[in-house]
């Protein structure tokens, strides 16, 4: 049996990493944008479909996959599934049953509230709590529109706190018992941090007066180390109040989470016509009992060893070292006759190289997964790819309709702008470190998985692998962040599946504790020395454009400070767009150190550059006035062609650009109609900068005073606006058919937005 498990995946995974041996461009979502969808063949190897996997427990694997004839469904069944991703659900009126935090009286609701600051939330990916609102707006929806199948691809929660998994549990009950809902669940990053429950907690809750509020459970923080009682008041040294101490906000782990979540597949029910596990000792429906089932459904039997280096159990090599054995949260199940989902737990979670051996389930003995994703899948939990390509065999076999969800992408992601993303920010810049790579890619599609659908980047997209094997991997967006959004899609015959993408545009109640907001935005105004957040926020008139300002405050606080670089985020947040254009085309000898010397342009990049060791000559002002007067006519000339004033763009702040960066990133067609009004702006800068080949000096990432600033604009900002422009021509992200025989993703009603 193990020599089998191990040439089996040999077969898949040395043909994947062939791939990048072969020279395979990490640059390339190898998808086409002219629908019907047909993009140009790459590598891969087909899945060896004839045995299951060799888990524990599993039967022999010589032995090929039945075709149970009281499973089989000759004709697929049309079903509706909505999936809601990336919820990150946070209890705003939770109650903490041991009486530890009272929260804030909210007018609106005569309740407390327990809330996060909207500081914390303007400077995170995500909302922390008016997702509240949102996901009963997108339950409530998706129940409108008749859909009984709800599918969370992970990060229902965030950090899996108690006080808000029983918040989050209550509210899928109602709707089941109420609407007859069927949820199934998968977990993220932000479900179980660790494998094992851990102490921790959140430096930034909303306490009275405005100021902010700790609450950390026992040995999350330093002050709440001590202490005997059910819960403590610890003050900590220049905290505004005294810390919560309460096991109320500890982090929990698989068993406690996967029982939470028992009745949404984490666990079989009665209700199921099957289930199973990559653990489980049966694979077919004559060899199913329900009480059989729940005896294997445990996390303690749901187990696998890893180490630092790859997969315990039967792949473990000799030299592998600090090897633990952590649960594993995915399983198959059919809720519907005729319909499998096989909800991948793609967690990975890595043990430290100081993990304590003698304490195998500490929580710190292991690293976070929110980097691993699917790179890691193929190396560390190589028995549940094995297990997903049998469960894709057999499924076709039997003529089932397969839906596969995990929480991370399977095929690269940010719309076919690796390379131009990588040029700005580096090769990890951003998402990138968590970008499939073309190998694993290739291993991912070899499971036979055709269509996948992913959560944890918070961003509306559709990526497409077509070579060997075809894979389209559909990015769930968040309802926590821009543009809140969920799936909806429909699975026909014919491997015809339609998908659609739900905008949650008007959510009941998403204001309702803004007047809480004000209230920490005067107590911020009062601190010398505190960053405000923009108050007009509070101003919104709709969940969408809540989150609009979400995404718009996020990357003035967060991105620009921390992902630019320094001279992009000078440039765009001290000049305007007409004098960011005029850049675009200047041409001109005096650099950098001569400005910052003799002065002469609005914007200092002093602390952004690095001496050269040349003392710069004298300026000549009069041709360096010379040359902005030129460039300025060239760039008044290039405004014109796309029907714009010059006096226009001045009005036009140049961080507004930056944003519009990230509503294209994060929400694809999406965010067509906030980009619009500039589209014309951006179609002049890359008629200014199309041809440009400009380069310039630097030294670990900083550009030398030697270059001008012309140069450095253009060689910086190119590739940006060429990423921009190529979001455009993506795959089709917000209302598309999927013809997964033919081949093809085809836009329905796609929208235009043209930026060169």
């Amino acid at each position: 049996m193990l020599g089998f498990q191990k040439r089996r995946l040999a077969v898949v995974l040395a043909a994947a990493f062939a791939l990048t041996a072969c020279g395979g461009d990490d640059d390339d979502d190898n998808g086409s944008v002219t629908p019907p969808v047909a993009e140009t063949p790459g590598g891969g190897t087909p899945p060896d479909t004839g045995t299951p996997p060799t888990t524990p427990g599993n039967p022999d694997p010589g032995t090929p996959p039945v075709t149970d004839p009281v499973g089989e469904t000759p004709t697929k069944p049309s079903v509706k599934v909505a999936f809601i991703s990336d919820v990150h659900f946070h209890d705003v009126y939770g109650q903490f049953e041991d009486g530890s935090f009272a929260g804030l009286p909210t007018r609106a609701s005569n309740q407390n509230a327990t809330i996060r600051t909207m500081y914390a939330q303007l400077t995170s990916t995500r909302l922390f709590n008016e997702n509240y609102f949102a996901f009963r707006a997108a339950l409530d929806d998706a129940v409108a529109k008749g859909v009984k199948l709800i599918v969370l691809p992970g990060d229902f929660s965030d950090d899996g706190q108690p006080v808000h998994m029983r918040g989050l549990k209550r509210i899928m009950d109602e709707y089941a018992a109420r609407h007859g809902v069927e949820f199934l669940a998968t977990f993220g990053n932000h479900d179980p941090v660790r494998p094992f429950t851990m102490a921790a907690g959140k430096s930034d809750f909303l306490g009275v007066g405005g100021k902010t509020q700790r609450i950390y459970s026992k040995g999350g923080a330093s002050e709440c180390a001590n202490y005997t009682s059910s819960w403590a008041l610890k003050q900590a040294a220049g905290a505004d109040l005294p810390t919560v101490c309460t096991e109320e906000i500890q982090q929990l782990g698989y068993e406690p989470l996967m029982a939470f979540m028992s009745l949404y597949g984490s666990t079989p029910q009665a209700k199921y016509t099957y289930w199973e596990t990559p653990y489980s000792s049966y694979r077919t429906v004559e060899g199913y009992s329900l009480p059989q089932a729940q005896r294997e459904s445990g996390a303690d039997t749901r187990q696998y060893e890893i180490c630092r280096e790859g997969t315990g159990d039967t792949f473990k090599q000799a030299d592998y070292t600090q090897c633990l054995k952590t649960p594993d949260a995915t399983y198959l199940v059919e809720p519907i006759p005729g319909v499998w989902v096989m909800a991948v737990d793609s967690n990975v979670y890595i043990p430290q190289a100081n993990a304590d051996l003698a304490q195998r389930t500490r929580a710190d003995n292991f690293a976070g997964s929110g980097d691993a994703g699917w790179n890691r899948m193929v190396t560390h939990k190589q028995h549940v790819v094995a297990w997903m390509q049998d469960v894709s065999a057999r499924a076709k076999a039997q003529g089932k309709t397969l839906i596969t969800t995990g929480h991370y992408p399977m095929v690269q992601f940010y719309k076919n702008s690796n390379e131009q993303i990588a040029q700005i920010f580096g090769e990890s810049g951003l998402d990138l470190k968590r970008k499939p790579t073309d190998a694993t890619t290739v291993a991912a599609a070899a499971t036979g998985v055709q269509l996948h659908f992913a959560g944890h980047l918070h961003t509306n997209d559709t990526a497409i692998y077509n070579g060997e094997n075809y894979l389209v991997n559909v990015q769930v967006p968040s309802l926590a962040a821009y543009v809140p959004a969920y799936k909806l899609a429909e699975f026909k015959a014919g491997n015809q599946v339609d998908i659609d993408t739900v905008v949650l545009e008007n959510v009941p109640r998403f204001n309702e504790l803004f007047e809480h907001y004000a209230t920490e935005h005067a107590y911020l105004e009062s601190q010398a020395g505190s960053i405000l957040w923009n108050k007009d926020a509070l101003n919104a008139k709709s969940y969408r454009e809540f989150a609009s300002w979400h995404i718009s405050e996020l990357t003035r606080l967060r991105f620009l400070q921390n992902n630019w670089p320094c001279e992009m985020r000078e440039m765009v947040t001290k000049l305007t767009a007409d004098q960011l254009l005029t850049l675009a085309v200047l041409q001109t000898p005096v650099t950098l150190a001569q400005l910052q010397r003799d002065g002469g342009f609005p914007v200092d990049l002093t602390t952004c550059t690095v001496p050269d060791g040349t003392a710069p000559s004298a300026t000549d002002t009069a041709r360096f006035t010379a040359d902005l007067d030129a460039a300025r006519v060239r760039a008044t000339q290039l405004a014109s062609a796309q029907g714009l004033a010059m006096s226009d763009l001045a009005a036009v702040p140049g961080i507004d650009l930056a944003t519009d960066f990230h509503r294209l990133f994060n929400a694809g067609e999406l965010a067509y109609a906030d980009v619009q009004p500039r589209a014309g702006l951006y179609r002049a800068f890359n008629a200014a900068l199309g041809t440009s080949t400009a380069s310039i000096k630097a030294t670990g990432g900083k550009p030398a005073d030697s270059n001008t600033i012309g140069a450095v604009f253009q060689s910086r900002f190119k590739p940006l606006f060429e990423a921009m422009s190529r979001v455009t021509q993506a795959p089709p992200n917000m209302k598309f058919a999927v013809d997964l025989n033919g081949r093809t993703v085809t836009p329905v009603g796609q929208q235009a937005l043209t930026l060169k």
